[in-house]
């Protein structure tokens, strides 16, 4: 299935559900997802090393 099917799919499923959502664009949401991936890569490279 190719990745544009997916996520088509994925948006008729949340019709029924709950799931994936359209929402208007948020600097502050994107900036609380960008600080969090880097802690949890942080979080990770430090438990490599160990």
């Amino acid at each position: 299935m190719k990745p544009k099917e997916v996520i088509l799919k994925a948006f008729a499923r949340a019709k029924k559900e709950r799931g994936l959502r359209i929402v208007a664009p948020s600097s502050y949401l994107c900036s609380s997802h960008m600080h969090k991936a880097d802690h949890n890569l942080v979080v990770m490279t430090d438990l490599r090393a160990a």
